[in-house]
């Protein structure tokens, strides 16, 4: 057995007094006390415990410190493994704390105490305290009070101070006291409408514990995903087929209210799950499931538009005015799938025939136009594979279907090395053609700077260019006025020839030979 050493820990909220107690009942162990059984750990009210306070049992609970054996260096090490119980107890499980200690857990759900059973033990208790009552008087109690035994304890002895020895039935019923006022968690909600409880006004009962939680969507998503794991009565489906039409009538309303907002249909929302109450509910505790399809669904949702919405953004002009959403997803997607799965031997390009290079070159510009390409990824196996990107199989096709044709590895691969190619050359051809486009619009321009350069230099800053020089043409005449042809020698040493240009050099320095130096006073 165990040494119990309780704890409550709505109470010692403090990390470090968590972790000083779970060291001391998990490590240690009483050697001169009466009772050296190793002890156990029970942690009451964990839900109310801080956030860090759970992290400290979690990261207690599922660490593996290595211990260092053997003077300063590591020759032998092992795993220290929590070994002695913890047990924490707590009224709402799935408190948003407690979510990293589920994951780590045992967790077992009690069902509420039996209302005879209950009834039977307040007798008891009765009978030792001498007070005179019966079986109804206890049921009566335990209603009143939930089945909470510390609430009928309390009002057994507050009725006991008034009226003496005896506690009779209209005295449980006229008493102001002994019910609690505290809001049901979500699962005693959804199990108050699966169980049927000893009561003959179920229709209030259940009306009453839906209005005061007031999360109707979640109630009802609670309801969706449970109600077929009831043991239905008949073989027809005729309460399946029911419970669906007020799913459909409770779906109606919210959806009127919340584009309308209509908040006078509000308090009708609730009278669904009585019916639902009326159709699901049995007398034996059935184990529910907190609803998750929901969070699914949307998280699914929320992928499938990114991967539409990536696939139109990279679409070519030519294909991306005809698509839409709806249209790609409905009418494109699920035959686009056929269609990029072409026929062909897995040997090289160049042993291809003419009808399977045609067929390649219609996979490739269809794969390109719906901005299609594979990339290769690992699997959890370990091994590698070409996958769609963006992964439009996600969208098209159901969980487990198996396509009829595939292509493999190297074909893929293949694919993808004549995708890169095409959009290479589809690349070039663009930007030549944008060249040349380019050169032509800036020869224009150009032109014209350089007129507005012309225009905008200041005149003290502009310079001449010099002109070339022509020889006058002249003809010379004999005495009779006839043209006198020169010979070619004179022509060829002439000193001045036409279409060439004459060179000047001026020669700097001081030369005196001829000249006389003058002085002012000869001047004057």
């Amino acid at each position: 057995g165990y040494n119990v050493v309780e704890m409550n820990a709505s109470d010692d909220r403090s990390p470090e007094l968590f972790k000083t107690q779970l060291e001391a009942a998990t490590q240690m162990k009483a050697v001169m006390g009466k009772d050296p059984r190793p002890n156990c750990l029970v942690l009451d009210e964990i839900d109310g415990a801080p956030q860090a306070s759970i992290e400290v049992v979690v990261k207690f609970a599922g660490s593996k410190e290595v211990a260092e054996k053997g003077g300063k260096k590591k020759k032998k090490s092992e795993t220290v493994i929590l070994r002695r119980p913890v047990i924490c107890i707590c009224n709402d499980a799935y408190v948003p704390a407690l979510r990293p200690l589920r994951q780590i857990a045992y967790v077992l759900h009690f069902p509420p105490t039996c209302s005879y059973r209950l009834a039977q033990r307040l007798c008891e208790v009765a009978r030792l305290q001498h007070l005179k009552t019966d079986v109804g008087t206890m049921l009566a109690l335990g209603e009143k009070t939930n089945n909470d035994i510390r609430a009928c304890l309390a009002l057994m002895h507050c009725l006991q101070m008034q009226s003496g020895a005896s506690i009779r039935l209209s005295q449980v019923n006229n008493a102001q006291i002994g019910t609690k006022d505290v809001q049901k968690s979500l699962f005693a909600v959804w199990q108050e409408i699966f169980h049927v409880k000893a009561n003959h006004n179920r229709f209030q009962s259940v009306l009453q514990t839906v209005q005061g939680y007031g999360d109707y969507d979640r109630l009802a998503q609670g309801v969706y995903e449970n109600f077929l794991a009831m043991k239905m009565t008949g073989s027809t489906l005729k309460t399946v087929s029911e419970s669906l039409q007020w799913f459909m009538h409770y779906d109606t309303i919210s959806s009127h209210i919340h584009s309308t907002q209509n908040y006078a249909l509000y308090s009708h929302m609730a009278f669904p799950f009585v019916k639902w109450h009326f159709l699901f509910a049995r007398r034996n505790w059935v184990k529910l499931l907190y609803p998750s399809m929901g969070f699914e669904m949307t998280t699914r949702l929320t992928k499938t538009k990114g991967l539409l919405e990536e696939m139109l953004r990279g679409m070519s002009p030519l294909t991306r005015p005809y698509m839409r959403k709806e249209t790609l997803l409905l009418d494109v997607v699920s035959l686009l799938l056929e269609i990029i799965i072409p026929n062909l031997r897995p040997v090289s390009v160049t042993l291809y025939s003419h009808q399977e290079k045609s067929e390649l070159h219609k996979v490739v510009n269809a794969m390109i136009d719906y901005n299609l390409s594979y990339t290769q990824e690992r699997t959890p196996d370990g091994n590698y594979a070409f996958n769609l990107d963006p992964n439009i199989e996600e969208v098209a096709k159901f969980p487990g279907w198996k396509p009829s044709r595939t292509l493999g590895y190297g074909l893929k691969q293949q694919v993808q090395r004549e995708i890169n190619l095409e959009r290479m050359r589809r690349l070039d051809i663009s930007s030549g053609q944008s060249k040349s486009t380019e050169k032509k619009a800036a020869e224009v321009p150009k032109q014209s700077q350089k007129k507005q350069n012309e225009e905008s230099v200041p005149n003290h800053l502009q310079r001449l260019t010099p002109k070339a020089m022509k020889k006058p043409e002249t003809v010379s005449k004999d005495f009779f006025g006839r043209l006198i042809e020169k010979a070619a020698s004179a022509q060829s040493g002439s000193a001045y020839e036409e279409g060439k240009d004459i060179w000047l050099r001026f020669k700097e320095g001081y030369n005196n030979a001829v000249r006389l130096k003058v002085s002012m006073a000869d001047l004057y």
